[in-house]
């Protein structure tokens, strides 16, 4: 009985090993940016303009979003740009940003 025990739980081991599940996931990677070589400087300017309105709210409410949102996106996505504007080798960042 031991024995069986023994073969059993080893059959069971190597099953769950083998047939364990695989995840897999593409990821898109951004396409590199180029610009041409005569633009020595980049000017980044955030002209997003918040209102807080009534109707925003309701937008809000009624497309499930969070408050402020619409800010943070604002925020993440110049700070991403910057990020990749302040490595290049080639450009000067000359950013305006309201934070």
């Amino acid at each position: 009985m031991k024995r069986y025990l023994t073969r059993l739980s080893i059959i069971c081991l190597v099953f769950i090993i083998v047939a364990a599940p695989t995840m897999n996931f593409n990821v898109m990677v951004p396409a590199a940016v180029s610009f041409p070589g005569q633009i020595r400087s980049v000017a980044m300017i955030d002209r997003t303009i918040m209102e807080n309105t009534v109707m925003n709210a309701i937008e809000g409410g009624l497309t499930g979003e969070m408050v402020g949102e619409d800010k943070l996106a604002t925020q993440i996505l110049m700070d991403g740009v910057h990020s990749i504007m302040v490595n290049s080798a080639t450009l000067d960042l000359c950013g305006l940003r309201k934070y």
